[in-house]
């Protein structure tokens, strides 16, 4: 297992829902939250002693890498080159490098703390610290996309009576336009 990401796979779903509506603070700071059924949940799949014991066996290696260092895939070769050098031979190669926000905003990249994208643990982390933040004024929250992330990261920052909130859609039909039929 190749992963850039500095903790053991988790479920992103509950990021932008269960992990908002959870009141409990010692909960949400352990990252776990009540699900549907009223269980108590961690949004991690497995806890990290798991995938301990699979390094540990000999069957699974962790190989954790900086996701801008680029890595050369060989199919023919059955070859994964790291960027350090470290060669890794297989039999199949399965690619599931998830999805990364599509952010084709002109200046996006100079625009520093005062703008983030909302896709991992460190972008959940990183917005919920900002909203427990004491602000004399409401903090506005210009929250762009229409699709199922940005719809459900409105929802649950609505709650928040320290916030207003603002959401940008490109498609002149409105949310979630690109999901469901025109006529709906």
């Amino acid at each position: 297992m190749v992963v850039a990401e500095d903790h053991q796979p988790y479920m992103r779903p509950p990021l932008s829902k269960e992990m908002w509506k959870e009141s409990n603070d010692a909960l949400e700071k352990r990252l776990r939250f009540t699900n549907l059924e009223g269980k108590e949940q961690s949004i991690f799949f497995e806890e990290i002693d798991f995938f301990a014991q699979l390094e540990a066996s000999g069957r699974v290696e962790v190989i954790r890498v900086d996701k801008q260092n680029n890595m050369l895939l060989s199919p023919d070769a059955h070859t994964l080159r790291l960027y350090d050098g470290t060669s890794i031979r297989f039999e199949k190669c399965l690619i599931a490098t998830g999805g990364e926000p599509n952010a084709r905003i002109p200046g996006l990249n100079e625009l520093g703390k005062h703008v983030s994208v909302f896709r991992h643990l460190g972008d959940y982390r990183r917005l919920r610290g900002l909203i427990r933040e004491p602000a004399s004024d409401k903090k506005h929250v210009v929250i762009v996309g229409g699709g199922f992330l940005g719809s459900e990261l409105a929802w649950a920052l609505a709650r928040f009576p320290n916030l207003k909130l603002t959401q940008v859609v490109s498609s002149p039909s409105g949310i979630m336009s690109q999901v469901f039929p025109q006529y709906l």
